[in-house]
């Protein structure tokens, strides 16, 4: 079920590996961000269909620098990652990667949100 209206009938992204290794991520990037307050935070919530999955959060403005690196296990229930930025002035991506266990599934993502 989506985690905004806990219904079936709700958009998420869900992340699966077919046919792929196991050492390559799936990278979701965004768009631009110009710049954020010191106390902007970027939040999302996730799901694990897989027993162990790589989860990694970073930020991009000429070399990658990993705000989140973690490995998650199976949950029936949607988690919530916050990530704090800090005060940024130049532009920069945030890209979220992962990387599945040996089954091929990956994770289920929902609400990215920029929290000032």
């Amino acid at each position: 079920a989506d985690n905004t209206t806990n219904t079936t009938t709700g958009h998420f992204l869900y992340l699966k590996h077919d046919e792929m290794e196991y050492t390559m991520l799936a990278r979701l990037t965004s768009p631009l961000i110009n710049k954020v307050h010191s106390t902007c935070q970027f939040q999302f919530w996730y799901v694990a269909a897989a027993q162990n999955v790589y989860l990694e959060v970073s930020m991009s403005y000429g070399d990658d620098t990993v705000l989140l690196s973690e490995t998650i296990h199976t949950s029936e229930d949607w988690n919530q990652v916050k990530v704090y930025l800090g005060k940024r002035q130049t532009a920069f991506h945030l890209a979220v990667k992962s990387r599945p266990d040996e089954t091929g599934d990956l994770i289920a993502i929902d609400d990215f949100t920029m929290v000032d």
